[in-house]
């Protein structure tokens, strides 16, 4: 990225040479479309993670990966500007329920490991994730507890019967309030 980014005159910081190639899935050509947008934009000279940010377009699936990492890291401010972000981009409020729950599902499966005193990146390895995806779900680990968790399940098991129509609410304020528990309790 940095060979790319030298050639319109960019000097990538660190971060923000990671955060590229995390939004454009390491394709190629989104990244030097998105080196271009840099340089037009911003001329020569330093690219930071701010930048990155507010410039380049970043996927409603990166964006999902993003809000379930702040849940894990129990980012509140995070977890619901990542939220907000998706919901403003039309995400689907089911799409953002699903990808949710299969986190804390798979951190359900993990916790439960850890506190049984078995292998956490071992139990995370066995839900079929990548090193990297194992790996960050292993130390999220240790901002949980299983009882927490089933409680965050269960409050996921009624904003599926809300999303379903069990009660009038809007299917984003339905999400909204449901996040707002979870992270109350876990």
């Amino acid at each position: 990225v940095q060979k790319m980014a030298d050639e319109r005159h960019l000097k990538m910081e660190p971060r923000a040479d990671r955060r590229l190639v995390t939004i454009t899935g390491s394709n190629q050509r989104a990244i030097l479309g998105e080196l271009d947008k840099l340089a037009t934009y911003l001329g020569r000279g330093k690219v930071g993670i701010e930048d990155i940010e507010e410039l380049c377009w970043v996927s409603p699936e990166v964006r999902i990966w993003d809000l379930t990492d702040s849940l894990g890291a129990r980012d509140r401010q995070a977890v619901f500007r990542h939220l907000e972000e998706l919901l403003a981009d039309r995400t689907a409020p089911a799409a953002v329920f699903f990808s949710i729950a299969k986190h804390l599902r798979n951190l359900c499966v993990v916790v439960s490991a850890r506190e049984r005193g078995e292998d956490v990146m071992g139990a995370a390895a066995e839900l079929g994730l990548k090193p990297f995806p194992a790996r960050k779900l292993a130390d999220q680990s240790r901002n949980f507890t299983a009882a927490g968790l089933r409680q965050a399940v269960q409050l996921l098991a009624d904003l599926d019967a809300d999303l379903k129509g069990r009660r009038d609410l809007r299917p984003d304020l339905a999400l909204e309030m449901a996040v707002a528990q979870i992270m109350d309790l876990v």
